[in-house]
């Protein structure tokens, strides 16, 4: 899929009939979407990072002030693309039988000092550990991939992939947290 906004190309993955992107959305155009200034990051603040594993993003440049509910939520995503809702984030962990090494990369996860298992990503959907950006802190980059999704049960939900665990399910929390996003193709 080749994003029109900016020309940047993303593998995709069909999960359940449904087209997901297989890698983390590096969009940042603030001047299209208000709500990204400020609200997106590279890890270590080195567009490097980006380039290889996508940017973080806070709540509202992700879903670009829009109102979490039952219905499609585009967020940032492009025309025809969307914020993963809850019953698709389940679709794909049940895809993945439930197994965060099916849908990790084999590469971009563990530390010298905190090794992980390799990821078999059977899916295709290569997730890499990028940690998040919270409290104007990077952490847990390797050990953690933090995706947003669209939920009505509350106001900030993402699908939480711990490598060192070795366990992956959707959480929620209160905090001004920066997680990756995927996109999934409108139908």
């Amino acid at each position: 899929m080749t994003d029109p906004r900016d020309g940047k190309k993303y593998r995709t993955v069909n999960v359940y009939e449904k087209t997901w992107m297989a890698e983390n959305l590096n969009f940042a155009d603030s001047s299209m979407y208000p709500a990204m200034e400020g609200g997106n990051h590279c890890i270590d603040d080195d567009d490097y990072y980006c380039d290889l594993v996508g940017r973080l993003y806070n709540k509202a440049a992700a879903m670009n002030n829009s109102t979490l509910g039952e219905g499609v939520v585009q967020g940032i995503c492009p025309d025809g693309w969307h914020i993963p809702s809850t019953l698709e984030v389940y679709e794909l962990t049940s895809a993945a039988d439930d197994k965060p090494q099916n849908i990790r990369s084999a590469r971009g996860w563990g530390t010298s000092s905190h090794p992980v298992s390799v990821g078999k990503d059977v899916l295709g959907m290569s997730f890499v550990g990028t940690g998040s950006y919270d409290h104007a802190l990077f952490r847990t980059e390797g050990l953690y991939e933090k995706m947003w999704v669209n939920s009505a049960a509350a106001n900030n939900v993402y699908l939480l992939i711990r490598g060192e665990e070795d366990e992956m399910y959707i959480n929620n929390f209160n905090a001004s947290v920066f997680c990756s996003v995927r996109c999934v193709k409108d139908e």
